[in-house]
């Protein structure tokens, strides 16, 4: 009967340790992909602050506004 409660400690401690490690890689994979996602959102804001900026300065100048200007930023 002894060696039976072994076996079965045995195997409780390996499937909690297998659990563990498969639940670290899910939890390091969705980090990754949020680093990733927040990254995508930091270089989109950034180039939708470039392009305002360049249309402020554009309109400023009175060099062009509207939509031409938007156009010859490349948002058509």
């Amino acid at each position: 009967m002894e060696v039976i409660i072994g076996i079965i400690g045995i195997l409780v401690a390996i499937g909690t340790y297998l659990a563990g490690v498969r639940q670290g890689r899910k939890q390091e994979r969705e980090r990754r992909e949020h680093d990733w996602e927040m990254e995508r959102d930091r270089r989109r804001h950034e180039w939708a602050s470039k392009v305002a900026d360049e249309y402020v300065d554009m309109a400023r100048r009175n060099f062009d506004s509207g939509p031409h200007a938007l156009e010859s930023l490349g948002l058509e």
